[in-house]
């Protein structure tokens, strides 16, 4: 129904009050209300109503990152942890809308918070600008940028900071090859497992145990629901039950990281392999392949010039001659031909 403004209250009349004739006749018992007028206005809900609220506030949908599962060794020896650091992030739908205002935008960003500005472009413009996707542009920032972030929270729209745990190896060096490491997923992954809950800016196992229980590791995202206004400042939390992430599983491997070690350091300097079993259950309790690298390294950001080192490198580091590497059997083979040969009788085992 159209909204329609009450009429102004009526004029005194001539013959009102003030009059002296009028202050000569006694009031009745029950006399009218005159000169007051009650106007009760029902506004119901409308679109353009609605279309209004919409304007000044606007929901965001925000993922929570699951807490990627730890890794032990076979004595609780914790060899892979999550440590927190602070991000910063940018949803497409969000940003500035005209061109130039968008430029300036991102300028600024680049500018204050001494991020490449190419970076910046790289990694948007592979999503489209209606995304809703929270897109990572920086990770490991500081307090202070935060802080100034936070402060100027309207001059930045589309521009927001949170917090996520990334790996840490706390042995270093020791069982590279087995642990492998986690980096970001690239485009061909993210368009091979989408449809499994990760997002572009998801980290994934590359190698070793990471790799090959990326899985069960990762656990499962969850959300929450901002309400923020026009002037991106947040007015409400809503976090659904639903929206919770579930952590990932932890792993237990059967390697002990001190014979590891003690494997490594025979190694140390030199081209080979190391392979240390329990006989009676075939449980790996070493594995070492030289030389090695240090996961850590891929954290962050990448130290170029350390990586360039490595990949140069004639022994190859990355590549895993424990279970890659093809070698001529030698003197190894002989222990299963005698074995055979005393199984079926063909030799007989001489003492003296």
């Amino acid at each position: 129904m159209p909204y329609s403004a009450p009429p102004a209250f009526p004029s005194p009349s001539p013959t009102s009050s003030t009059s002296p004739s009028a202050a000569s006749t006694p009031p009745p018992s029950n006399p009218p209300l005159r000169g007051l007028n009650v106007y009760v206005n029902l506004i119901p809900y409308n679109e353009t109503t609605h279309i209004e609220y919409k304007k000044s506030n606007k929901e965001q949908i925000i993922p929570i990152e699951a807490h990627r599962g730890e890794i032990y060794d076979r004595n609780g020896v914790m060899v892979a942890e999550n440590v927190k650091v602070y991000v910063m992030y940018m949803i497409p739908v969000y940003l500035p809308k005209n061109y130039f205002e968008r430029e300036e935008l991102l300028y600024r960003v680049s500018k204050i918070f001494n991020i490449d500005l190419g970076q910046i472009k790289s990694i948007l413009d592979k999503v489209p600008k209606n995304s809703y996707e929270s897109i990572e542009i920086a990770n490991n920032i500081t307090m202070e940028q935060i802080s100034y972030l936070a402060e100027r929270s309207e001059e930045y729209p589309g521009v927001y900071y949170g917090s996520k745990s990334v790996r840490n190896y706390p042995l270093g060096e020791t069982m590279t090859h087995i642990l492998g490491y986690i980096g970001n997923i690239s485009q061909e992954e993210f368009e091979d497992k989408r449809a499994e809950g990760y997002r572009r800016n998801s980290m994934i196992g590359k190698e070793g145990v990471e790799q090959f229980y990326d899985r069960e590791l990762r656990g499962i995202d969850g959300y929450v629901q901002w309400i923020v206004d026009s002037r991106n400042r947040v007015k409400e939390t809503i976090s659904p039950a639903v929206g919770r992430p579930i952590p990932g599983k932890k792993l237990i491997l059967s390697i002990d990281s001190k014979i590891q070690k003690d494997a490594e350091d025979l190694l140390y300097g030199q081209v080979g392999t190391i392979i240390v079993s329990r006989p009676t259950t075939g449980e790996i309790l070493a594995m070492v392949s030289a030389p090695w690298y240090d996961p850590n390294i891929f954290i962050g950001k990448i130290d170029r010039e350390k990586y360039v080192e490595l990949i140069n490198n004639p022994a190859n580091p990355f590549w895993n001659k424990a279970i890659r590497g093809r070698y001529p059997p030698g003197s190894t083979f002989k222990l299963i031909s005698s074995a055979g040969s005393l199984a079926e009788g063909r030799q007989a085992i001489k003492r003296g």
